[in-house]
């Protein structure tokens, strides 16, 4: 792989990171209501409660693999 490539990559995932960031800063100080702008924290929280019982990896990775 090459320099470029690599700082594509680089600034493509900081770039995904800093929209996390900002959703939770936004989430966090209530500038929206959390029944409609809920933190990434509280949004992804149901993937954590379905890891145990692997059901929701097995349908993602059916969905992916096809």
């Amino acid at each position: 792989m090459n320099r470029a490539a690599i700082l594509w990559r680089v600034a493509s995932f900081a770039v995904a990171a800093g929209f996390v960031a900002l959703w939770q800063l936004i989430a966090n100080l209530k500038l929206v209501s959390p029944v409609f702008l809920p933190g990434p924290d509280h949004a992804l929280s149901p993937l954590n409660a379905a890891r145990p019982n692997r059901r929701i990896w097995a349908t993602t990775s059916r969905i992916f693999s096809a």
